[in-house]
């Protein structure tokens, strides 16, 4: 994400004002780029120390919001809150809204910069990162973005149909946005419909035979990026089991009492799921589960396999890793293959030179 202020000098009073008395300067006008959070919350900030500044907000979509309204899941929408807060900035007398208007396309840097004091720039991330594996380029193989974006409902993702006609998803990656996608394609459609989620994604639901979601992370259960709460609803999701490798968690409890307490919770969660014996109650209710989703740690996806077509995504290769002790993993010398009909690629984000005359770091995005 960028945030950068480029400061236009006023223009001197004329020597006429200069005579008769002393000039007021001119009302600051800032343009920001960017109608997501951090556009709203810097908006909010400037209309509150600059109130007699006009403040123009450039949006490539149609609509604000940005991540708060295509980026949270449809079952959460206490997340989306904070659209009431921005809302009423929006309405601000001082503040516009400039829809469909793409820094580098509708408007240039320098454009805004001639007719700007200042010129923010929060545009987030617009390309995903890419593994650079072989076969990655194979049908079916995609990024967790564009899931999500389907199921919220993104301009220009009304169309998109995902392979749901396999009974495997592969998800590489162990963060939030990995364990919201899991959640979104094994939780009933009948819970979906009460949430804001499209039509289109619950029409693919419903002819789905995904039975088996499993999450792919190179390192270890103390290095996993997701936080508790999207564990602990994916450890209770009605209809699914969790299945864990009790050897990723050797030594594990031991570490326990010397995190800081969000890591400690989270791993407290995941030892006992992996390695205690659940109560009567989950025992019941995973046993007559008919789905699951599984959580392998320690492994690193190493090529994409095509199926008999040639062209689509039929299994995955991955390298089996072990701590260096010191955080990070080694490769331990073997492979073990996972057979799956979609690949869901969930391992980051990397921002576009949007303007050429913007200043811009190519290698680390």
């Amino acid at each position: 994400m960028f945030l950068s202020h480029i400061i236009k000098p006023l223009p001197p009073p004329s020597l006429l004002s200069r005579c008769l008395a002393t000039p007021s300067p001119p009302s600051p006008h800032i343009a920001v780029v960017g109608a997501g959070p951090a556009g709203y919350y810097a908006t909010q900030h400037i209309a509150k120390a600059l109130p007699t500044s006009t403040i123009d907000m450039y949006e490539r979509l149609p609509v604000p919001y940005g991540l708060v309204r295509y980026g949270v899941a449809p079952d959460h929408p206490e997340v989306k809150n904070c659209i009431t807060t921005f809302s009423k900035t929006a309405l601000s007398k001082n503040v516009n809204f400039i829809g469909n208007t793409a820094l580098g396309r509708e408007v240039s840097l320098d454009r805004l910069m001639s007719n700007y004091h200042a010129v923010l720039l929060t545009y987030g991330t617009e390309e995903d990162r890419l593994l650079g594996l072989e076969g990655e380029q194979l049908n079916n193989v995609l990024p967790a973005r564009d899931l999500v974006s389907l199921y919220n409902g993104l301009p220009g993702y009304e169309e998109m149909t995902v392979n749901l006609d396999t009974d495997t998803v592969m998800i590489v990656g162990v963060g939030n946005v990995a364990l919201d996608v899991a959640r979104m394609i094994l939780t009933p459609v009948d819970q979906l419909r009460q949430t804001d989620v499209t039509e289109s994604w619950l029409e693919q639901l419903v002819r789905s035979r995904v039975e088996r979601v499993v999450l792919v992370g190179r390192r270890g259960p103390l290095q996993v990026s997701f936080t508790i709460k999207e564990l602990r609803e994916l450890v209770k999701l009605e209809g699914t089991r969790p299945v864990f490798c009790k050897e990723d968690y050797d030594g594990v409890r031991d570490q326990v009492a010397k995190l800081d307490r969000p890591r400690k919770r989270l791993t407290e969660l995941l030892v006992k799921t992996a390695l205690d014996t659940p109560d009567q109650k989950s025992q019941e209710r995973w046993s007559q589960a008919r789905k699951e989703w599984e959580l392998k740690l320690f492994r690193s996806p190493l090529r994409f396999l095509a199926g008999s077509d040639g062209v689509s995504v039929n299994s995955a290769v991955l390298g089996l890793n072990r701590s260096d002790g010191k955080g990070g993993v080694e490769p331990v010398g073997r492979e073990e293959t996972l057979e799956c009909g979609l690949v869901l690629r969930s391992v980051g984000y990397k921002s576009v030179r949007a303007d050429p005359g913007l200043v811009f770091d190519e290698e680390r995005g």
